[in-house]
């Protein structure tokens, strides 16, 4: 098996994109199971879009899957 390079070297060679990551000290929050059970049925909440110059716009439509 390949030795993967150290994460700060994969970080300094991303040019493009960059993927964030949250972990949680708990989850199955009750006060949350609305937005969860809405996740699972498939509606994904869609960003802000961010135009050039600091200009912001809100979309329309939830982000389509790769599927559809």
């Amino acid at each position: 098996m390949t030795e993967l390079p150290p994460l700060g070297e994969l970080l300094a060679r991303n040019e493009r994109s960059v993927v964030h990551l949250s972990l949680r000290d708990t989850y199955c929050d009750p006060a949350e199971a609305k937005r969860v059970a809405a996740w699972r049925a498939g509606h994904r909440d869609a960003p802000p879009i961010r135009r050039r110059g600091g200009g912001r716009s809100t979309r329309t439509s939830p982000i389509p899957s790769p599927a559809g």
